[in-house]
């Protein structure tokens, strides 16, 4: 099944996107990668935030509250997903940004984002 998304709907999401804090768009980065409900402890693992699990309880919280993540429960266990619109245009803003970095590597001017609380 192929989701698209138009209009209004993709200029809510970029609207949205926009406001985030790096960190919050890393982990849509790897919902999108992951593509299926995944657990808390699988974001952490992907993002390798051992030890700050306030800082990703806190940003998943605030991405509920956009409606930009799902969360559900299923046997005791809370697993996050992105919704298909969500998810297709998180995908497409990772391909933007691959593309952009590769551009930047081939002219031999990586740009490597190290703070994740700052707004990009």
């Amino acid at each position: 099944q192929k989701t698209f998304v138009f209009g209004n709907i993709r200029d809510l999401l970029e609207f949205q996107f926009q406001r985030l804090y790096q960190f919050e768009k890393e982990i849509l980065y790897w919902l999108a990668i992951e593509r299926q409900p995944v657990t808390f402890f699988t974001l952490q693992e992907d993002i390798e935030l051992s030890e700050h699990q306030d800082e990703l309880l806190e940003a998943l919280e605030s991405l509920g509250r956009r409606n930009l993540i799902e969360k559900m429960t299923e046997t005791g266990s809370a697993r996050f997903s992105l919704q298909p619109m969500v998810l297709e245009y998180v995908t497409n803003q990772l391909v933007v940004q691959a593309g952009g970095f590769w551009r930047r590597f081939s002219h031999g001017t990586p740009n490597f984002t190290t703070d994740k609380r700052s707004a990009v």
